[in-house]
């Protein structure tokens, strides 16, 4: 089937937009540093929220699955069980959770315009941009990407990722840009 030059340089030009449009989401770190608590748990909540690109916690108790917390769109999941006491770190994912099985844990959250306090024990205790709070057992806390978090505490968190092709290409092009 012949396609005339015209509809071929539209149709291209669709998906050069499209997919710049879905790079730039995996991009873009919102400039406000706040955290919220998502009340209504349910999948068009929660994906509006992680779109939001802000912290956000939730009560995970009665949540028997993570089919809430997964994107529309494929994806390849990953997790981990920490059960240490201390740790800090950042992550690329598309989505990242913590689910506090056992224990409850002190959080700091670090937007990535402050992420240099992170090396500055000191600095970072007396900094009021940082966020802090408690995790509680059954919470679940998601961090957008390019944020740290360190936790601080006894117990059992089980940290869920969510990575998309594109998400895989974004991080791709960053690390070739750094």
């Amino acid at each position: 089937m012949f396609m005339p030059r015209f509809m071929r340089r539209l149709l291209f030009i669709f998906l050069a937009v499209g997919l710049y449009a879905h790079l730039y989401v995996h991009f873009i770190v919102n400039p406000n540093n706040e955290l919220s608590t998502l009340t209504e748990l349910s999948k068009e909540e929660i994906t509006t929220k992680v779109y939001a690109k802000l912290p956000f916690l939730m009560d995970g108790k009665d949540m028997s699955s993570t089919s809430l917390l997964e994107p529309y769109v494929r994806f390849v999941s990953d997790r981990k069980t920490y059960l240490q006491k201390k740790w800090t770190e950042t992550h690329d994912a598309c989505r990242t959770f913590y689910k506090v099985e056992k224990g409850n844990y002190e959080v700091t959250c670090v937007h990535p315009k402050y992420k240099d306090l992170v090396e500055h024990k000191k600095l970072l205790k007396q900094n009021t941009k940082v966020l802090r709070f408690t995790l509680e057992e059954g919470m679940i806390l998601f961090v957008p990407n390019y944020w740290v978090v360190q936790f601080k505490g006894k117990g059992e968190v089980q940290k869920i990722q969510f990575f998309t092709p594109l998400n895989r290409v974004s991080v791709a092009i960053s690390k070739i840009f750094k």
